[in-house]
C-alpha cells in the first residue's frame, strides 16, 4: 500500500476577509424601500429608487 500526501490550499484570514466583504456589498438591500442596492466599493451609497443615503461600515 502507498501513501500519498495531498496538499490542500487553504485561503488566508484575510483573503476570507475580502471575500466576505464583497458579498456583503454584493447584496445590499434598502432599509427604507427594500430596494437591491448597486454593488459598490465605497463606503458611501445611495438607492436609486427613493433617495436615501447608506453609510457601510466593514
Amino acid at each position: 500500500m502507498v501513501r500519498v500526501k495531498v496538499k490542500i490550499k487553504t485561503p488566508s484570514k484575510s483573503q476570507i476577509k475580502r471575500d466576505v466583504n464583497r458579498a456583503i456589498r454584493k447584496n445590499l438591500i434598502c432599509p427604507s424601500c427594500g430596494h437591491k442596492l448597486p454593488t459598490t466599493y465605497a463606503s458611501r451609497t445611495k438607492c436609486s429608487r427613493c433617495g436615501q443615503e447608506i453609510s457601510i461600515n466593514i
